[in-house]
């Protein structure tokens, strides 16, 4: 999952979020999160979020991507 969300204090965040996908029978998932900091206006959340997206390719070149899109 791709996200400018805050990965939360100790993680909190991130982990309700690979549990959640985990709830909805995808076992394994990666999160890449944002910072506090990259909410601060739209364009800092495109940015991270792109920022996010290149790392996956990156990261996991082998897998395949579906880009669903939300108000962010």
């Amino acid at each position: 999952m791709i996200t400018a969300r805050p990965a939360g204090i100790g993680g909190l965040v991130k982990r309700m979020t690979t549990a959640k996908i985990a709830s909805l029978g995808i076992p394994r998932s990666a999160v890449l999160c944002g910072t506090l900091l990259q909410t601060a206006s739209h364009a800092a959340i495109a940015g991270k979020k792109v920022e996010n997206a290149e790392r996956a390719l990156l990261l996991f070149p082998e897998d395949r991507f579906v880009f669903l899109g939300d108000s962010g």
